[in-house]
């Protein structure tokens, strides 16, 4: 029998645990299924996002049954009875992808929103577990647009884009916020009066900024003791000079390695006067909040 998400699983030190407290580096392989009657082979799935237009289903990590195991026959979480699902194929494959022509893409890469949406997902299932147990068979059917999974990914797309100036505009990425062009996208450092004015119009986009990082600050008391970085501003003539700041959540400052350039992941946001860590006259900001390693790479 194959079987259902589960939320909680046993460890190698016979310790029952939560899918929301499983830390791997703790609670060793092999995890096995929590019903006494069945002694299955659990896997551990993070949690996750899916993407279409106008969409986006926040999946909480989950236990499943790996690869070459079946629950007992009696097990509550072995799957009974039978239902076909016609689903959409989709791929993570971006240069294939941009190589057959597709030229839209669906970001699946979690920002702070979506890991709090994901954490009261997880709240609620804990609460709550799956007890759906029929079977299903999913049957491809038709093609999805190919999604973005990690930032290494969203980084071919933008490889691309600067290497083929003349596809920027026809290639197209499905948001958090909205579907944008690559020029409406990704921002250099040059570029952030641009942004700057979109976020002015929009309030609020998810777009990757790359930029140099150029001071990592201390923890701010004036806001709770965070910590925040500055990338080099663009420099306007006759205007303040323009930072993309960003404030850390639960990540290290060490993911912003001083003198490099990163590009990161966020929904982006002028913040107000009163909430700028730069000067509010002399400068200007824009800014989003990193929580995930996962929104962050180097370049």
């Amino acid at each position: 029998m194959s079987g259902i998400r589960i939320t909680q699983a046993i460890d190698y030190n016979q310790t029952l645990i939560d899918v929301i407290t499983f830390n791997p580096s703790v609670n060793r392989s092999p995890l096995t299924c929590p019903d006494q009657n069945c002694s299955a082979h659990l896997v551990y799935v993070k949690n996750y996002i899916r993407r279409s237009y106008g969409k986006t289903q926040h999946i909480p990590a989950f236990f499943r049954l790996e690869k070459g195991y079946l629950h007992d026959e009696f097990c509550q979480y072995g799957t009974s009875g039978l239902e076909i699902i016609h689903a959409g194929d989709s791929s993570h494959d971006i240069r294939r992808a941009l190589a057959r022509g597709n030229n839209i893409f669906r970001l699946h890469i979690l920002d702070a929103d979506d890991i709090t949406q994901i954490r009261k997902k997880a709240v609620a299932m804990q609460a709550n577990p799956p007890s759906d147990t029929t079977d299903r068979i999913y049957v491809r059917k038709g093609r999805k647009d190919p999604y973005v999974k990690n930032m290494l990914s969203l980084r071919e797309i933008y490889d691309y884009g600067k290497a083929n100036p003349h596809q920027k505009n026809t290639i197209k990425i499905v948001t958090g916020t909205s579907t944008v062009t690559w020029s409406d996208f990704f921002y250099e450092t040059s570029q952030l009066d641009q942004l700057l004015t979109y976020l002015q119009m929009v309030k609020t986009a998810q777009v990757a900024v790359i930029m140099k990082v150029s001071v990592v600050r201390m923890p701010v008391a004036k806001f709770g003791n965070r910590q925040f970085i500055e990338g080099l501003p663009k420099k306007r003539n006759g205007k303040s000079d323009l930072y993309p700041t960003i404030q850390l959540g639960n990540v290290t400052p060490n993911l912003f390695p001083l003198g490099r350039n990163v590009m990161v992941l966020g929904k982006f946001t002028v913040p107000s006067l009163s909430k700028m860590i730069m000067h509010p006259i002399l400068e200007s900001e824009v800014r989003t909040i990193v929580f995930s390693e996962e929104q962050i790479l180097e370049l």
